[in-house]
């Protein structure tokens, strides 16, 4: 196993105050998270990314919205990023 896991690393963050947020928690294709390893670390997470435009299957947006809302967590999502037409 390489690194120090997240339990430490979300424990390393806070000492610098950080705001846990866990981006696309069930897209595997982006390094989800295993629903079990997802609830381990849940009491130790302010948010949860409920919606990502990049999700190839919108599933797992209606997942991460219906686990945060099960759990009282924040909601947040990605901001698309639009280009400028020149």
């Amino acid at each position: 196993r390489r690194g120090t896991g997240p339990r430490e690393d979300i424990r390393r963050l806070r000492e610098q105050d950080a705001f846990i947020r866990v981006s696309h928690p069930f897209d595997r294709r982006r390094h989800g998270w295993a629903l079990e390893d997802l609830i381990r670390i849940a009491p130790l997470v302010d948010a949860i990314e409920v919606f990502n435009a990049r999700c190839q299957w919108s599933g797992l947006n209606r997942q991460a919205a219906d686990f945060a809302a099960a759990r009282g967590f924040v909601r947040s999502s990605r901001p698309l990023r639009l280009r400028a037409s020149v």
